[in-house]
Formats: structure tokens, C-alpha cells, sequence
């Protein structure tokens, strides 16, 4: 796999850290490799996000409830 491996250190720490965060129960990981590509799937059982907000997602800052910044923190950044 060609990458940066600094910036896929980071994108992967976020999205286990969050996956850790917000789900009570295990979080499933997956790796897959194909001629082409290599797909890394995170599961995790929590609690979603709504459809609603969907659309957000990668606006800076942005959180869905003010209940979760209370509770872990941060700034939205992740």
C-alpha cells in the first residue's frame, strides 16, 4: 500500500478512538486487501448518529448533541 503513514496513523487512531468512545459494547476491525486497494472497515454498536445530521459531519466543530462534549470532551475536531 502506498500512503502517508503518518496520516493514516492519525485518520485510524480517530476513528478507534471514537469507535471506543461512544460504543459500550466491542468494536469489530476489519482488513481487507484486493489487488487494487486495501479496505479497513471499524464497526462499532453505539448509539449512531441521526440521519439528520448526516449532512454535518465535516464541518469544522461540529457535534451532534452537547450531552457528548460534556461527557468526553474535546472540540470536534476527531
Amino acid at each position: 500500500v502506498y500512503s502517508d503513514e503518518k496520516i493514516l496513523k492519525q485518520l485510524l487512531f480517530i476513528l478507534l478512538d471514537n469507535a471506543r468512545k461512544y460504543s459500550e459494547e466491542e468494536v469489530h476491525i476489519l482488513a481487507t486487501e484486493t489487488a487494487n486497494h486495501v479496505c479497513i472497515t471499524i464497526q462499532d454498536f453505539g448509539i449512531g448518529i441521526p440521519a439528520e445530521h448526516i449532512p454535518h459531519l465535516f464541518e469544522r466543530f461540529y457535534r451532534v448533541t452537547g450531552d457528548r462534549n460534556r461527557k468526553t470532551g474535546g472540540s470536534g475536531l476527531g
